[in-house]
């Protein structure tokens, strides 16, 4: 297995698109350059936001979770969300 793919959705309250956007825009960075993180995409459309992210293995995942900046934006979210972080990891079956 060459990475792993996690992608997360975030339904953001009617009043917190801005500030969940705020959150999840303060992520980009610090994430992207962590040892494991091959790839961290956020995207915008009409019901919230969607990060795309590629690592490097099961324990780059583990790693990003303690994090100071993956710890302080799940707080910061937990209140400004409409629903539940949806989170899907998947592995390679057939990528270019």
């Amino acid at each position: 297995m060459s990475h792993l793919a996690v992608t997360a959705l975030f339904v953001p309250k009617p009043d917190a698109r801005d500030d969940v956007g705020r959150v999840l825009r303060a992520m980009v960075e610090p994430t992207r350059g962590e040892a494991g993180c091959l790839q961290y995409d956020l995207y915008e459309h009409e019901n919230g936001f969607q990060l795309f992210e590629r690592c490097s293995d099961r324990e780059a995942i583990t790693a990003h979770q303690a994090t100071d900046h993956y710890r302080a934006y799940r707080l910061a979210v937990a209140d400004l969300l409409e629903e539940p972080i949806q989170v899907v990891v998947g592995s390679p079956m057939d990528v270019a």
